[in-house]
């Protein structure tokens, strides 16, 4: 790490304790001395998030780094059914991971934006500002709600665009079906997604795990 990225993450760091720990304590997160990352802890579910720094951005070479938040949730129930539904395979679904990753600014209206470029030191205050903002406007609602299989189910039922729907969420959500005794809806989540003929023959021991369930 160079002079000034150490500088710069200093610099985040004690903005982060004068501006984002106020706010993000009293919503029930805690943060861990030197680190970038807020974790709260609810029953089932761990929620984190983390204000990542990449240094030397490739989109905006004028700035010294960018604060680019992602957040992350394990809901334990849902991935307990996840990996014996894929086998634990990793080729599958990558069972390590959580079970939502992703960034932030998601959670928006596209355009709103959650990267925030970062020139000197001194223009981290009004970067880390903005990303109290967007907590408060767009991160604390969203994980109030994530939170369960249930809240899963619902959110991908009215096609919340909050969420990044890959393959990997579409598998959680069957898995989250499963968990919530919804069989034949997971069923039918898995063939609307995986059911050509080639995804089927990828995740035939998938198609196996839910069949034996219906």
């Amino acid at each position: 790490m160079t002079n000034q990225e150490s500088e710069i993450k200093n610099s985040i760091i004690y903005s982060l304790e004068e501006r984002v720990d106020p706010v993000y304590f009293t919503e029930g997160f805690t943060r861990r001395p030197r680190t970038v990352r807020y974790e709260r802890k609810l029953e089932g579910c761990i929620q984190l998030v983390e204000t990542c720094v990449e240094y030397t951005p490739k989109d905006n070479p004028n700035a010294a780094a960018a604060i680019y938040p992602w957040l992350s949730v394990r809901i334990d129930a849902v991935d307990v059914v996840a990996g014996r539904m894929t086998g634990n395979n990793h080729g599958l679904l990558a069972s390590s991971s959580p079970t939502l990753h992703q960034p932030i600014d998601l959670l928006a209206p596209i355009g709103t934006g959650a990267r925030w470029f970062v020139y000197q030191s001194d223009s981290i205050p009004a970067a880390i500002t903005a990303f109290v903002a967007f907590s408060q406007q767009w991160v604390f609602p969203f994980l109030r709600e994530y939170i369960d299989a249930q809240s899963m189910i619902t959110m991908y039922r009215r096609g919340d665009k909050r969420v990044l729907h890959d393959q990997n969420q579409f598998l959680r959500i069957v898995a989250a079906m499963l968990q919530q005794g919804e069989f034949t809806s997971a069923n039918e989540t898995l063939e609307k997604f995986f059911g050509r003929p080639a995804n089927r023959r990828r995740f035939a021991s998938v198609f196996e795990f839910v069949e034996q369930h219906r």
